[in-house]
């Protein structure tokens, strides 16, 4: 009877405990959700932003357009100070350091082109490389920034002459056509939209005669002027600001000039030229007879 007590008091203390770790284990659960709760309710509250985020690498010296940025939602406690917003913020502006690809773009990566920087007018892919010329090769000085010309050069080419002797033939070479001036002396071709906006200013005294003028021209057009002009002289034509067509040119020399002046002259065929090379010496003396343009040789008798 004793024993049969003893195992009921041990089952109800067993039962006690159990239920006593099981609302604990209730308890910590309860705890555990409460706090996830919470955490995902703060997670909620984040306020974001949309702010430009660079598509790819941007160097230096370049203005950011949509197909350079695009705009992302970025919570606010990740936004870095001065992040751009909107595209009219940053109007005008270019890069002044390089911004990675999913890098956010801030205005202090950013700034006004400087007055007189000849690279921020400088066209993607082009060079800037300067000429000297004087009045005559600058159309009179009237050349200015921003018109289009034509190069040509005046070069002695190497020929060989009639006995085999080395000569050198002056001819007139057309180089490149539609280039466009950048600069003329220290004043530099300013766009117009920006000029309107007043984000650039002209320093007085900055104007000079300068006998220097760049152009916008390829790594290979800028590499074969340089080489051209060690070599002989070179001009600019001017070209009407409505005309940017680029059509073949033949080099101009004597021969060049005397059929320009005198085409109507009837030129030898083929054949005439060789019975001319193949008429045997003649020792009878004989006189030439013109009737017109034809020549007739008539052999006199002994």
């Amino acid at each position: 009877m004793q024993r049969q007590k003893l195992f009921l008091i041990v089952g109800v203390v067993l039962f006690l405990v159990a239920v006593f770790m099981l609302s604990m284990h209730q308890e910590e659960q309860r705890k555990v959700t409460q706090r996830a709760n919470v955490a995902k309710g703060e997670q909620t509250k984040v306020r974001k932003a949309k702010i430009l985020i660079a598509r790819r690498d941007l160097p230096p010296g370049i203005q950011i357009d949509e197909r350079l940025a695009v705009f992302e939602a970025v919570p606010e406690p990740y936004i870095q100070p001065g992040a751009v917003t909107s595209f009219e913020r940053i109007a005008g502006l270019v890069t002044v350091s390089r911004i990675a690809q999913g890098e956010q773009i801030t205005l202090s990566r950013l700034a006004l082109p400087s007055v007189g920087n000849l690279s921020s007018v400088t066209p993607s892919g082009k060079r800037a490389i300067s000429i000297p010329v004087d009045a005559i090769s600058s159309v009179g000085g009237m050349i200015k920034p921003g018109d289009y010309v034509d190069v040509i050069a005046t070069l002695a080419i190497p020929m060989t002459g009639p006995e085999g002797k080395p000569i050198a033939q002056a001819q007139v070479v057309p180089l490149f056509q539609n280039i466009q001036v950048l600069a003329v002396g220290q004043e530099i071709d300013i766009p117009k939209e920006k000029k309107e906006k007043g984000r650039y200013q002209q320093e007085e005294g900055r104007k000079d005669n300068l006998p220097l003028i760049t152009l916008a021209m390829t790594p290979q057009q800028a590499n074969l002027i340089s080489f051209v002009q060690e070599q002989g002289r070179l001009r600019l034509i001017l070209r009407s600001p409505g005309d940017s067509e680029i059509r073949a040119v033949p080099l101009a020399s004597w021969d060049a000039l005397f059929q320009y002046i005198i085409p109507q002259l009837p030129q030898p065929s083929v054949e005439e030229m060789q019975a001319i090379q193949e008429k045997p010496e003649r020792k009878n003396e004989y006189v030439e007879v013109y009737r017109g343009l034809h020549k007739e040789e008539i052999v006199l008798g002994k």
